[in-house]
C-alpha cells in the first residue's frame, strides 16, 4: 500500500494547497466535499476510493479527528494557554471572562481588548473597547482583556523549531476584517526574548506548527496574546512577496515523511 501525506482541511485553505505543490512525495488532500474514511485495524485511510497510509498528516480545522496528526499538534485553549504563559513567567494581559463585559469594562483600565471564548471562523478576533463605550452584545461569555500599550506587534509562525516572522501594523484590532487595506505587514525578525518564549511554549504543547500573536513593549518585552494552530500564513506572504513559511512547511512534512516512510 501506498505510503503519503495527508493534507486535511474542509475549506480547502491556501495555505495546505502552497504546501503540496511544493512536495515530491506522494500526498492526498481532503477538502469540502471529499469522501473519506478511516480504517484503524487496517492502518488505512480512503479519499474517494484512493486507499493510502498516511505516515504523516496535517489536519486543519478539524479538532475532533487526528490521525498521527504531526502537524500541528495540539495546544489548550485561548485561557489554558494564557494561564501556561503566565505560569511559566511571560506577560499576558489581564484577562476577565464574564457574561457582564459592561461591569468589567467599567472595572478595568481606560481602554480593553474584548473577544470571544470560542470564535467563529470569519469572525473579527478582538475589538478594542473605551471604558464609556457601549459594551459589545453576545449571548454567550465573553473575554474582557486590559489593553497592553506596545510598540510593535509580531506573527511569529513556529515551525518544527523555525520561526518565521512578521510585523504587524493596523489602526484596530479587527481592521485584517474590516480594513484589510489598511494593514501594513512586513517580513520582520523576532527579538532574542520573543524567540525563547515561542519556543518554551511550543516545547510546553508538543506543536510542531503553530501562528503565535505577540506585542512587544516600549522596553522590548513580549506579551504572549494566543497561539493558533490554525493559524494562516499565505495573507503575510502575499503582502510581503514572499513564501518563506510555505517553504518552511513544505520541508518540515517533506523531512518527517522521510523520517518514518518504509
Amino acid at each position: 500500500m501506498t505510503s503519503a501525506v495527508l493534507l486535511a482541511d474542509p475549506t480547502r485553505c491556501r495555505e495546505l494547497d502552497a504546501v503540496a505543490a511544493l512536495l515530491s512525495i506522494p500526498t492526498v488532500r481532503i477538502g469540502s466535499g471529499d469522501r473519506f474514511s478511516m480504517d484503524l485495524q487496517a492502518d488505512q485511510f480512503t479519499v474517494n476510493d484512493v486507499r493510502f497510509r498516511p505516515v504523516v498528516s496535517w489536519m486543519r480545522h478539524l479538532p475532533g479527528l487526528s490521525w498521527r496528526a504531526t502537524f500541528p499538534g495540539r495546544a489548550p485553549g485561548q485561557l489554558g494557554q494564557l494561564h501556561d504563559a503566565a505560569r511559566l513567567g511571560y506577560v499576558v494581559p489581564r484577562t476577565t471572562v464574564t457574561t457582564d463585559p459592561g461591569g468589567a469594562l467599567r472595572a478595568g483600565p481606560p481602554r480593553s481588548v474584548v473577544k470571544a471564548v470560542d470564535r467563529l471562523p470569519g469572525e473579527p478576533t478582538a475589538v478594542v473597547v473605551n471604558r464609556a463605550d457601549p459594551p459589545p452584545e453576545r449571548p454567550t461569555p465573553l473575554v474582557v482583556q486590559d489593553f497592553v500599550p506596545h510598540d510593535r506587534e509580531l506573527r511569529a509562525y513556529y515551525l518544527d523549531g523555525a520561526i518565521c516572522g512578521y510585523e504587524i501594523r493596523k489602526p484596530c484590532p479587527a481592521a485584517i476584517w474590516t480594513a484589510p487595506s489598511r494593514v501594513e505587514v512586513r517580513r520582520a525578525a523576532c527579538p532574542p526574548e520573543a524567540e525563547k518564549l515561542v519556543h518554551r511554549l511550543a516545547a510546553e504543547w508538543r506543536l510542531t506548527y503553530a501562528a503565535f500573536d505577540l506585542l512587544i513593549t516600549s522596553d522590548g518585552t513580549p506579551v504572549f496574546l494566543e497561539a493558533n494552530t490554525d493559524g494562516d500564513w499565505r495573507w503575510c506572504e502575499r503582502r510581503t512577496g514572499t513564501a518563506d513559511v510555505t517553504f518552511l512547511a513544505a520541508a518540515a512534512v517533506r523531512a518527517r515523511f522521510h523520517e518514518v516512510a518504509p
